[in-house]
């Protein structure tokens, strides 16, 4: 997910690819993190969990791992602005004590195209669990380490992301969490919201 920019002069590569990788998109490997069953062969891209997928690009852009992810309700483009002016009109609104929202880093390649960095860190359902499904190993792990390196507790995380869900009405299976940075948490939406 988009933590880091991609590299400047992918992009245009990527744009003027983009009906191949959207013709090849569900022959990519998934990596929708929250998708219990991956299943690598899985061939449609309309379906819930196998809209994101890993390409590599690693031969002319080492270290650089690339994600893409198909859109669905709105074009790329289109997705990436609400999403972005949700944060910004959420920054101007409110000064958070607790807690910093950030705007994802994606980039609008198709119509229906996303491309993004990949990032392992986790959503907030996967750290504090939901009424549907309980916290997962992986939320649980990176939780741990933040709490022992930043002196965190699950109450003030738990604080910080009810005034994030009120204010925004992103909830936590769409928001990342990606680390505490002078001494606030730091949130990050998903580009999965339908808006």
């Amino acid at each position: 997910m988009p933590v880091k920019p991609l590299p400047k002069k992918l992009i245009p590569r990527l744009i003027r690819v983009s009906h191949i990788i959207e013709r090849w998109l569900g022959k990519m490997k998934s990596v929708d993190h929250r998708t219990k069953n991956f299943l690598d062969h899985e061939t449609s891209t309309s379906e819930w969990g196998y809209r994101v997928r890993q390409m590599d690009v690693s031969r002319n852009f080492p270290g650089t791992e690339l994600v893409i992810k198909k859109t669905h309700t709105f074009p790329a483009n289109k997705k990436i602005k609400s999403v972005n002016n949700m944060v910004r009109i959420h920054n101007e609104l409110y000064k958070p004590e607790n807690y910093v929202l950030l705007a994802p880093k994606a980039y609008a390649i198709g119509e229906n195209l996303l491309a993004m960095a990949k990032t392992n860190k986790p959503s907030l359902e996967e750290v504090l669990g939901s009424k549907k499904t309980p916290p997962t190993e992986r939320g649980k792990n990176f939780f741990q380490k933040m709490k022992k390196k930043h002196k965190i507790t699950e109450m003030q995380l738990r604080k910080a992301v009810r005034q994030v869900v009120d204010r925004t009405n992103i909830f936590e299976n769409n928001l990342l969490f990606l680390g505490v940075k002078n001494g606030k948490f730091v949130f990050m939406p998903l580009l999965d919201l339908g808006y």
